[in-house]
C-alpha cells in the first residue's frame, strides 16, 4: 500500500463502496444514509487523535436505524493512514479497527458483542476496561435497558441482512 496518504487505497473490504457511489432503496432513503455518512466523518473528527479522513467508504446499513462506514484515517502518533469502521445511528457511535473484521457483518457482530459487555460490565469499572466499546451513554438503569433492547434489534433483525464477506 502506498504510505503517502493521498495516492488512495485499495479499501479491505470488497463491497465497501465510495460514499459518493452510496446509494439506499429509494430517494429517502439516499437521503438518510448521507446524513448519517455526515454524522461519522463528525464523530471521528471529533477525537484529537483523527488527523484528517482521507477515505471514505460505505459497508452497509439501513438509512436511519444503523449505517457502517469505512475510513482510512490519520492517527495522531501513527505514520501511515489506518482503516477504521465507524457505527452511527439510533444507537451511540462507534468505532473498531478493521483488523479482525474484514466484512460489515463481523464488524457489526463484534459491536453488539462489545456493548452486550458494556452492558453488563459495572459502570465503576468500564473505564478500566480497553476491551469494551468506546462508547458515550448517560447513566441510569432505564438508559441501558433501551440500549439493550436496541442491541438486540441489531442482532435479529439487522446482523442477519449484513453483508459478509
Amino acid at each position: 500500500m502506498p504510505v503517502n496518504p493521498d495516492l488512495g487505497t485499495v479499501p479491505p473490504v470488497k463491497s465497501a463502496v465510495p460514499l459518493e457511489q452510496m446509494r439506499g432503496e429509494d430517494a429517502l432513503d439516499d437521503k438518510l444514509l448521507q446524513e448519517m455518512a455526515d454524522k461519522a466523518i463528525t464523530y471521528v473528527r471529533s477525537f484529537e487523535w483523527c488527523l484528517d479522513i482521507h477515505e471514505t467508504y460505505f459497508g452497509d446499513g439501513f438509512g436511519g436505524i444503523f449505517a457502517l462506514f469505512l475510513f482510512r484515517v490519520s492517527i495522531r502518533g501513527t505514520e501511515t493512514p489506518e482503516w477504521i469502521w465507524v457505527f452511527v445511528g439510533d444507537l451511540p457511535s462507534c468505532y473498531l479497527e478493521v483488523a479482525g473484521y474484514p466484512s460489515p457483518r463481523k464488524a457489526l457482530l463484534r459491536y453488539i458483542e462489545g456493548v452486550e459487555d458494556w452492558i453488563a460490565t459495572h459502570e465503576d469499572e468500564r473505564a478500566s476496561r480497553d476491551d469494551l466499546p468506546p462508547i458515550d451513554v448517560p447513566r441510569g438503569a432505564e438508559i441501558l435497558e433501551i440500549l439493550a433492547g436496541r442491541i438486540e434489534t441489531l442482532r435479529t433483525l439487522v446482523l442477519p441482512h449484513m453483508k459478509d464477506e
